[in-house]
């Protein structure tokens, strides 16, 4: 029945074009979805996944070690990248993401109280320029500066640092394995106990990093011709581990980093 009251409405008509502005809408969204499915299409047959990798193996004597990752120049070409030519790598490389495996053991059987902590950073933008060429690029960081720690034992006890802090000011950490330690023998004490739980540390992460890699000058080994010095502060992407290694005995330490990307298809 009609609806008499005062001031109450009767149910509304669509408007004629209403149909007309739904299917074009219907349409659009169509039209977007095989734009895009053509695209990828166009993408996947111009550009092809190319893997690198870099590794760092060896013992550690010293507080700080640090390898910067992200040197195209000491990248070694695998799986998909293995048989290239290199005068056919590109000039321009689509970094997607980094697979990174490291290990950290006592070097020694006598060692009973390693602290170490790891980090993977990239540079703030503000200060990286400054950063990369006090540090040389970054392989001589700087306590009370780049970082800081604490007494891993009492004064003159010779245990070294520990309860590392990098400054946030300069870098951005992509990943940390916290404070760790590992050792092989129980501490001296009158009775011998200990809270170690193993020799060997280990951990794997992937690390989203989207970055171009790209040579403006002609290199006949394309982009892989980039060095530790020529690549821009956006593209670091640095290994530190510091410790109380040399203090106490000497650290073994091997990385196996991957690196996940794209080139032009047949290059």
């Amino acid at each position: 029945m009609p609806n008499w009251r005062k001031g109450v409405q009767g149910p509304q008509r669509r408007p004629k074009n209403f149909r007309k502005k739904k299917n074009a809408r219907r349409n659009v969204t169509t039209l977007a979805k095989t734009n895009r499915r053509k695209i990828n299409k166009m993408e996947r047959e111009l550009y092809a996944w190319r893997q690198y990798q870099i590794t760092d193996v060896g013992t550690i004597g010293a507080t700080v070690h640090s390898k910067l990752l992200t040197q195209p120049n000491g990248w070694q070409a695998v799986f998909q990248s293995a048989d290239i030519p290199s005068g056919d790598i590109p000039r321009r490389y689509e970094l997607n993401k980094v697979h990174i495996k490291y290990l950290v053991q006592t070097e020694q059987s006598a060692a009973g109280n390693m602290w170490f902590q790891c980090f993977i950073v990239s540079l703030k933008k503000k200060f990286a320029r400054q950063t990369r060429e006090r540090t040389s690029n970054l392989s001589s960081l700087i306590e009370d500066t780049d970082y800081i720690a604490s007494d891993a034992g009492t004064t003159g006890a010779g245990q070294g640092l520990c309860n590392f802090m990098l400054n946030p000011a300069l870098y951005r950490v992509h990943h940390t394995s916290g404070i760790q330690r590992v050792g092989q023998v129980t501490m001296d004490a009158d009775t011998e106990v200990t809270n170690i739980r193993d020799s060997t540390y280990f951990k794997q992460v992937t690390i989203p990093f989207k970055r171009t890699f790209k040579n403006d000058s002609y290199e006949a080994q394309g982009f892989t011709a980039l060095t530790g010095d020529t690549i821009k502060n956006d593209n670091i992407l640095q290994f530190i581990m510091l410790s109380n290694s040399g203090v106490v005995t000497q650290t073994f330490l091997s990385t196996n980093c991957q690196f996940v990307g794209r080139t032009v298809a047949g290059s």
